[in-house]
């Protein structure tokens, strides 16, 4: 039995805040707004389009670009999606942390457990619920483009007849450390995406991890969107920093140097990725616990972070 005063009881009621609140599924269902609208200017119409008109080989040619494969990777190419998804790391739960220390309710929890319990339930239940919001933009986008695209009976038959000129290879993807180093190749694209949503389950974690830092060092919600936003914005600064200080031809600059390549789907089981995530989230975890004392006397002393 979980006592109600416990570090896992109190990460149970996070999440089950988070997961009720409002925020986290509207920021879903403009996703979803968004994705179908792409998908039927970006992947709909051409199918129809050129399916019904044209020489063939020009038809196959450019409609295969329309593919459900080929719309998937736009999707998650997409600028508010790709270069905003930090963003929905703080929408998951990480403006929760401001608002109960503007309420004052945090001081009542803080009373109850301690502060280092809260804390650290916090930073827990915003680092899962991250994980948990990229894992659902993931299924989202590839449940929209099954149901728009590949199941619709509308393009059906153009899907098919592009398919039919496709030189399809069976491999997928990998996992594995590089292509030749490769455990085992996928050939099942359900597989496949399941991998997808693994590699943006670690990733959101990562960036509500860090929303929930920023939401704890600075109490302001416009730092807090914001600045998981230029985090990733500055992606090639702080990497290129962070290189230089372990040396170009270490080996953790060649897993940094993996952190562009987050958008590919066909990284989706390169294990250099995930070490790379691992290691920006142990970073954050040893900043976590450098501020702590930083942070508890800003809460409890109601002082500044720069004191």
């Amino acid at each position: 039995m979980i006592v109600s005063n416990s570090g896992l009881y109190n990460i149970g009621l996070d999440l089950r805040r988070g997961l009720t609140n409002k925020r986290f599924w509207s920021t879903l269902g403009v996703l979803a707004f968004v994705f179908s609208l792409f998908i039927g200017l970006r992947g709909i119409w051409p199918l129809t389009t050129y399916y019904y008109g044209g020489d063939a080989g020009y038809r196959a040619y450019v409609g295969r670009m329309f593919t459900q494969k080929i719309i998937i990777q736009s999707l998650i190419d997409l600028a508010v999606f790709a270069n905003y998804f930090p963003f929905f790391g703080a929408v998951a739960f990480a403006y929760t942390i401001v608002d109960d220390r503007r309420h004052g309710y945090c001081l009542q929890q803080i009373q109850r457990i301690g502060f280092s319990k809260y804390y650290w339930s916090k930073l827990t239940a915003s680092g899962i619920l991250g994980g948990l919001m990229g894992t659902m933009c993931i299924v989202l986008i590839c449940l929209l483009s099954a149901i728009l695209v590949a199941w619709n009976p509308f393009t059906k038959e153009a899907v098919a007849y592009y398919n039919s000129w496709t030189d399809y290879d069976n491999i997928i993807g990998y996992v594995g450390w590089g292509y030749d180093g490769a455990y085992f190749y996928v050939e099942n694209q359900w597989v496949w995406w399941m991998l997808g949503c693994i590699k943006y389950f670690v990733m959101g974690t990562f960036f509500g991890f860090l929303a929930g830092i920023i939401a704890f060092y600075t109490n302001n919600k416009v730092i807090l969107y914001a600045g998981t936003v230029i985090f990733l914005l500055l992606e090639d600064k702080w990497l290129y920093m962070l290189i230089l200080f372990c040396g170009r031809d270490s080996y953790i600059s060649n897993i940094l140097s993996r952190f562009f390549q987050r958008a590919n789907i066909k990284m989706f089981g390169n294990l250099y990725h995930y070490s790379l995530l691992l290691f920006l989230i142990i970073l954050l975890l040893n900043f976590a616990i450098y501020i702590q004392n930083r942070v508890e006397h800003f809460y409890m002393e109601g002082g500044s972070m720069d004191d």
